[in-house]
């Protein structure tokens, strides 16, 4: 697993993921887009101020399992009052999951496969209705 960091102002994203290779697609779309893209593994969060970034993005992980849910839960309650989107991505169409992690604090849930435009205009929707509150 490497670790990416290149953090700018505004227009930053984490991508929170053992596999960060595997969605390698989504993240050159969100950086052709003008997106800053940074990136780590779920157990090394507790040093990352998290409401630096403009959106986080948490990978769902199989072998994960309920510490997906887990992980979302405690992202959101780091983000607790700051204005970052949380949008949780996986393979997965079980809706019970998709369910949960929407109660848990995400703010979307992307089934992978999707298109890089569709999931870029999921990110500009949920910007548009932050800025918008």
């Amino acid at each position: 697993m490497k670790y990416k960091e290149n953090i700018h102002l505004g227009g930053t994203v984490l991508v929170v993921t053992d596999y960060f290779d595997t969605t390698e697609v989504l993240w050159r779309q969100l950086e052709a887009d003008g997106f800053s893209i940074n990136n780590a593994p779920p157990d090394a969060l507790g040093d990352i101020d998290l409401a630096a970034f403009q959106l986080v993005i948490v990978q769902f992980s199989a072998e994960r399992g309920v510490e997906n849910l887990q992980l979302v839960q405690e992202i959101k309650f780091d983000l607790a009052g700051s204005d970052t989107l949380l949008l949780v991505i996986s393979t997965s169409a079980n809706n019970k999951m998709l369910v949960e992690a929407l109660n848990s604090g995400a703010d979307d849930y992307v089934i992978l496969p999707c298109s890089g435009r569709e999931f870029i205009a999921r990110v500009h929707a949920h910007i548009r209705a932050r800025k918008a509150i």
